[in-house]
């Protein structure tokens, strides 16, 4: 209440202090995880629809106080979860040559990076940037033994630009270097 008297006070147009209305309202419910939710999209419109800023704080307030403190505990299994997380995957395999990780997951599925990652996790076993390493290392032993390509250049293709850093993490992965992997025939 106070920080919309202290924005009319100071002049903040009705269309900035809707935007921080909005904010504020997102992060409320991201907070208790209830950013996807009907109920939240409903109070979006409500406080889209608002008139005046008296209107729009009483749509704020309640909103805040009528969201439960902690919302019952839904498991991880249920398909909307399963959805978000094959969203996810599929993301990765078709991007894992790119820049990408756990920011820019959670951007595309409109979730927290922690959240995202906490439900990651409990679905797949590992943290979402070891899947992408071992997903883009199972690709890169790939390459290595159906093209001639050079490993440089597969190390560059799989996300990994920098040749040392690729291979220290290949020999992590399977006891060789991406060299020896290739004259052993894929064996390591």
């Amino acid at each position: 209440n106070a920080l919309f008297e202290r924005m009319r006070a100071s002049g903040y147009s009705s269309l900035y202090t809707k935007y921080a209305a909005t904010q504020l309202l997102r992060a409320a419910h991201e907070a208790k995880g209830l950013l996807h939710t009907d109920a939240f999209r409903e109070r979006m419109e409500r406080l889209y629809r608002c008139g005046h800023l008296d209107e729009l704080i009483d749509v704020v307030r309640t909103a805040i106080a009528s969201a439960p403190a902690d919302p019952a505990p839904q498991p991880d299994d249920r398909p909307a979860v399963r959805k978000v997380i094959a969203d996810v995957l599929d993301y990765l395999h078709a991007n894992y040559m790119h820049d990408v990780g756990l920011d820019s997951a959670a951007q595309l599925v409109h979730y927290s990076p922690g959240y995202l990652s906490h439900l990651f996790k409990r679905q797949t076993g590992m943290s979402l940037m070891k899947y992408l390493t071992a997903y883009r290392l199972r690709r890169a032993a790939e390459l290595l033994t159906t093209t001639p390509m050079r490993i440089h250049e597969i190390g560059a293709r799989v996300g990994y630009p920098n040749l040392s850093y690729f291979c220290l993490l290949f020999n992590n992965q399977y006891g060789v270097t991406p060299a020896k992997y290739r004259d052993n025939g894929g064996a390591p």
